[in-house]
């Protein structure tokens, strides 16, 4: 049985909110109770459920502030060939493929997760202030054919 003390809570969240991981390693570095027990918890406590919330929008800004970094950082790598003579081709290079898949899955989460703030805006057209507005007007007539005969 787990002691859900505010203690215990303020360490979830704390860890949560500067941690861009997930939930599962978050609790296997910090020794916290598994992730389900924490769920189950959410649920039963609404003080902690709003708790972790804002420790969940922290965490999202952990992400948007790695972006940046991740972008401007050079990672040179060493990419090995065999070829088939058997000779050994060696190219030194920059691993923006992964860097790119960095960036792109960390925006994606975001726009998911918060999507108001980290999504594409998109705008039809109007201003911003002053959007398209759409109007339908149904106007019904009578039929007059049960009159006829």
């Amino acid at each position: 049985m787990i002691d859900w003390t505010p203690e215990l809570e303020d360490s979830i969240c704390a860890a949560i909110a500067v941690n861009p991981k997930g939930l599962e390693t978050i609790c296997a570095e910090n020794r916290f109770p598994d992730p389900s027990s924490i769920y189950r918890h959410l649920q039963k406590d609404e003080e902690f459920c709003k708790k972790y919330a804002r420790a969940r929008e922290n965490q999202l800004q952990v992400l948007a502030d790695e972006l940046v970094p991740l972008a401007d950082k050079d990672r040179i790598c060493e990419k090995r060939t065999i070829k088939a003579d058997g000779s050994e081709e060696v190219v030194i290079l920059d691993q923006v493929e992964r860097t790119k898949l960095q960036i792109e899955t960390r925006k994606w989460l975001l726009g998911k997760l918060a999507p108001k703030k980290y999504g594409d805006k998109v705008q039809v057209g109007g201003d911003p202030g002053n959007p398209i507005q759409a109007e339908i007007t149904v106007n019904f007539v009578k039929s007059n054919a049960s009159n006829q005969g």
